[in-house]
């Protein structure tokens, strides 16, 4: 078969040695082996000259192939989840310097030279697992990742999800960044990052003071951001009167197994003493979020205030609360360090949100706390279960016409209300036909397993392009 181009062995798991006669194939130019698991031994590679792909991501082999280094076409290299592999051997990327995609994820065991990577003048695509944060700083310090299209830059344990790169992401997971010593690194981000996964950590009272590049919207392209089981962070970010540190086009804000978290921001006092307490700033810091999900964060007393509403969050579409213990998803007044209250408007708006998610939230008794009255016109799905004490909805029958004359009618765009028919029964309503309005779009959850399990996060990634 000297003309073969591509030879596809992947998912053989009995494969344990390609033959030697492999070097015979002169014309091919692609040798896809992921997930061999079994596979121990590739020959040298040397003779392949038109070699393009070498694909070895989740197999077993436990060295780089010989022989790579004089391969002048090789564009792309995949050892992503090759975790047998000890190392790479020195010298070897700046001798395959013409790569476009190097893929060296969650290969816990090897340590890659920072020198050796930022030679690579041609890539494009990069997921590589740096040992420790020192390393991890002094790749970013290179800045070799602007000149990238799409990177994964790992630290920490191993990275759990889809091993495809989508974006521009860092996950760091199991380090303590609460404390940090004299002699310990600084955290530097690429600001150019998209996506930023913080795992098991123990961080700061703040997430902006994990690292410079958090401050002062430093990071404009960051879209997406989880937070998952970290102790010490009791707010997200910080604002005063005039400043935000917040990422101007964060679309994606998913909380999960935050203990300690006791409101999303926090207003800082800028300026007199006396006074009415300070105002957040009105520049629309979250007006570029689409998707809050916020789960096991039982100290979180409600997401929003008022006035955070009118002005930062306008643009969300979906709200999920699941598995805490808060009362109410929106506090009645504002209120400032001091504990100062001023109050808002009596309408609070949503105006996009599609689809409010509340599950197993065995507290809470409504979105909003007080008399305030909650509209959300776009609503489309309302997922209730597990909220027994839940006894009002943000659903209005009153229509408004262009003249100001209003008519109760049911809202166009709602589409089903999804719950338990003990707890429909027991919902309160505005009017008495209301009740009988919505009835129609109620129903039963047909699968409340799939319903609970449901990975939003996961999910909304699969909004980037797939790039293998």
């Amino acid at each position: 078969m000297p003309s073969l181009r591509v030879l596809d062995l992947s998912y053989l798991e009995n494969l344990k040695r390609l033959p030697k006669s492999i070097s015979n194939l002169k014309s091919i130019r692609g040798l896809l082996l992921n997930h061999c698991t079994d596979l121990q031994y590739i020959p040298s590679l040397a003779g392949l000259k038109k070699l393009r792909e070498l694909d070895l991501q989740g197999s077993g082999v436990r060295a780089v192939p010989e022989g790579l280094e004089g391969l002048v076409n090789l564009k792309r290299l995949d050892l992503c989840d090759a975790s047998r592999i000890q190392t790479i051997p020195t010298g070897l990327l700046p001798n395959i310097s013409h790569l476009q995609c190097l893929r060296l994820d969650n290969c816990m065991q090897v340590n890659v030279q920072t020198g050796e990577l930022s030679s690579l003048g041609q890539l494009e695509m990069l997921g590589v697992q740096f040992s420790s944060l020192s390393k991890f700083n002094s790749y970013v310090h290179t800045h070799h990742w602007q000149r990238l299209s799409h990177y994964r830059l790992q630290t920490g344990d191993q990275y759990v999800g889809d091993s495809l790169l989508y974006c521009r992401q860092v996950f760091m997971k199991g380090y303590n960044l609460s404390e940090r010593e004299e002699q310990d690194p600084i955290i530097v981000l690429p600001t150019n990052m998209q996506v930023l996964e913080i795992i098991n950590c123990h961080l700061p009272t703040s997430l902006s003071n994990l690292s410079p590049s958090l401050k002062g919207n430093a990071i404009r392209d960051l879209e997406r951001c989880k937070i998952d089981e970290c102790m010490g962070i009791e707010h997200l970010w910080s604002f005063t009167t005039t400043t935000s540190s917040v990422p101007q086009n964060l679309q994606t804000l998913v909380l999960e197994s935050l203990p300690d978290l006791t409101r999303l921001f926090k207003y800082k006092r800028v300026g007199t003493r006396d006074g009415p307490p300070p105002l957040p700033p009105r520049s629309g810091t979250f007006s570029s979020l689409k998707l809050l999900s916020v789960t096991r964060c039982h100290n979180l007393k409600y997401l929003f205030t008022p006035c955070s509403v009118q002005h930062h969050f306008k643009n969300l579409q979906l709200i999920r609360i699941f598995h805490c213990s808060m009362k109410y998803a929106v506090a009645d007044k504002e209120e400032d360090d001091r504990g100062t209250e001023n109050e808002g408007n009596s309408i609070i708006a949503f105006p996009k949100l599609k689809y409010l998610e509340l599950l197993c939230v065995p507290k809470l008794m409504s979105m909003c706390r007080g008399t305030k009255t909650i509209i959300c016109p776009s609503l489309q799905e309302i997922r209730v279960l597990s909220c027994p004490m839940l006894r009002r909805l943000p659903l209005s029958t009153i229509h408004m016409n262009a003249d100001g004359q209003t008519s109760e009618a049911l809202p166009t765009a709602l589409c089903k209300i999804i719950g338990e028919p003990e707890w429909w029964n027991l919902l309160e309503w505005d009017t008495p036909q209301a009740k009988s309005i919505f009835q129609p779009l109620f129903s039963v959850p047909q699968d409340v397993y799939t319903m609970m399990k449901d990975d939003i996060w996961l999910k909304d990634l699969r909004s980037y392009e797939e790039v293998k």
